[in-house]
């Protein structure tokens, strides 16, 4: 999987810096799995992590990809529009992949488990350039929202820049949705 993320991530960052197009990278983190494998057993958890493979699966677009990236972590690469505010297409995102969780799931015969998540973003061109860039941003915002997961106001983080000395020609690139 993650040799397939490789791929996929380099194939999209460069057709976005082709047609100058943005793209995020997200990394979901499954919060509270390790008690479905303490309690049920690793075939259940894996059964819980199928299911939700398959779950986000039909939640994506299809220019989107999902990989499993180890554990209960999954990584997701996500076409976006150059017209649309960047946040905006997060939100509407995530709600759509939180379905994906907001059932229980049955990891045996009539018993069910419950997993939250929290997410982490990046953007190209905002946030990086390359995919090690953008994976190790999304992981950096994954890990400050999933620090505060008791006290957080939302699930998912972006990635913020606006710090940074590259703002202006951000804003050249995608104008004021940047």
């Amino acid at each position: 999987n993650r040799r397939a993320l490789d791929a996929s991530l380099e194939r999209s960052l460069s057709r976005a810096d082709r047609t100058k197009t943005p793209l995020a990278v997200a990394i979901i983190d499954l919060d509270d799995f390790k008690p479905v494998n303490d309690t049920f057993g690793h075939a259940a958890g894996d059964a819980l992590l199928r299911e939700i493979a398959h779950r986000f699966t039909g939640s994506l677009r299809g220019g989107d990809f999902l990989a499993r990236i180890g554990g209960d972590e999954f990584a997701l690469v996500l076409d976006l529009k150059p017209d649309l505010p960047l946040e905006d297409q997060i939100s509407s995102f995530a709600a759509r992949i939180h379905q994906a969780v907001e059932s229980p799931f049955e990891v045996e015969a009539g018993q069910h488990a419950t997993v939250a998540m929290s997410m982490g973003v990046a953007f190209f061109p905002r946030d990086g350039e390359s995919p090690d860039a953008l994976l190790r941003q999304a992981d950096q915002a994954l890990y400050q929202t999933k620090g505060r997961k008791r006290t957080r106001e939302r699930w998912w983080k972006t990635e913020q820049a606006s710090d940074s000395p590259r703002e202006a020609e951000i804003d050249d690139l995608f104008g004021e949705n940047a």
